[in-house]
């Protein structure tokens, strides 16, 4: 037994070796270099993303915040050279954006598993900010309201409401199709009271009110008319990634895969025909009056809550970025206040 036991541990040791050789240490390498490589895709596009949304923080905000500087987004084409460099530049700027983002996701794609907590959390921040172009919720429940105030119907509860809002958008989706962003102003006379009545049966019926009125005429039809065609423009998360991947170029140098169209390509672009994903893109600034009625003009509040999530995204890249916070700290004082000020209201 003594002269066994020696032989019975060498071979459990060397069944031990084996496998931590063999099998163990492979997969920490294999952990530890995908790591490193999530790390690294981070490090790549932080600091571009974060001077992509700089820029579209400053243009926002001139346009939003600094009453008669963004008259330029409602001036005719070919007015000033100037007005179409910023009416370009301003489409430019979301564009990029845009594209870093982009360019990021599809890096990442080429990773096993994402768990990198820096990289969790501007994936958040980006799907934040994706949604403000893409969602129109708070925006079909306004529209909502406003009819109901103007007939004096009583309000439903939330969920209703939102369920009511979405039939009231499905309505106006068959009736109007491609010219829905120019709503129900856009139809005949006999259309547009065809498409209110329908809108009205569905209140009545979902708002459980007896007091919703079938017969509108006069002043209140055309200002239910007019509360229906309330301009809207959603770059939808598919449109999203057609825009990414159209602005994205293979990376001449350095370790990142992807860089960015130039301004000068896609001005050249813009002038002699612009592609689908860029008209679409455009639509959501192109004759925007930025002191335009909010009711009449739904882009306002769009355009607002995209500086709101540009300045928190800028922010919390600071936060846990020291080398944003150093690189841009008049920017991000400008994003804190930004933040502030309009969670204030």
């Amino acid at each position: 037994m003594i002269v066994i036991l020696p032989a019975v541990v060498g071979a459990i040791t060397a069944l031990i070796t084996i496998l931590l050789r063999d099998l163990f240490l492979p997969r920490i390498n294999e952990v530890r270099t995908k790591r490193k490589s999530e790390e690294a895709i981070y490090s790549d596009y932080v600091r571009p993303i974060a001077v992509s949304l700089q820029d579209l923080l400053w243009r926002l905000d001139e346009i939003i915040n600094k009453p008669g500087r963004g008259a330029y987004l409602s001036q005719p084409a070919g007015s000033s050279n100037y007005a179409e460099y910023k009416r370009i530049s301003t489409v430019y700027r979301l564009a990029v954006v845009i594209a870093w983002f982009r360019g990021f996701e599809r890096e990442l794609l080429t990773l096993r598993s994402v768990d990198f907590l820096e990289s969790d959390r501007l994936r958040v921040a980006m799907g934040e900010f994706r949604s403000v172009l893409a969602d129109g919720k708070s925006v079909e429940i306004q529209r909502l309201e406003k009819v109901m105030d103007l007939l004096h119907v009583k309000h439903p509860e939330q969920i209703e409401k939102e369920y009511l809002a979405l039939r009231v958008e499905n309505i106006l989706d068959k009736t109007l199709g491609a010219e829905k962003s120019k709503g129900v102003r856009t139809l005949s006379a006999h259309e547009a009271e065809e498409c209110i009545l329908k809108i009205l049966h569905e209140i009545k019926e979902h708002a459980g009110s007896d007091d919703v009125r079938l017969d509108i005429q006069g002043s209140e039809l055309r200002s239910l008319i007019e509360i229906l065609s309330i301009h809207q423009t959603w770059i939808y998360r598919d449109w999203q990634a057609a825009i990414g991947d159209a602005m994205l170029v293979i990376a001449s140098s350095g370790s990142r895969k992807f860089d960015i169209m130039g301004f000068g390509e896609f001005e050249d672009l813009w002038i002699t025909g612009k592609p689908r994903w860029m008209e679409r893109l455009a639509e959501l600034f192109i004759n925007f009056e930025p002191s335009g009625n909010v009711f009449q003009d739904a882009r306002k509040t769009q355009i607002s809550d995209l500086l709101l999530t540009t300045s928190r995204l800028l922010v919390s890249l600071s936060e846990y970025d020291s080398s944003v916070k150093k690189a841009m700290e008049t920017t991000i004082n400008k994003a804190q206040s930004l933040s502030e000020n309009i969670d204030a209201k």
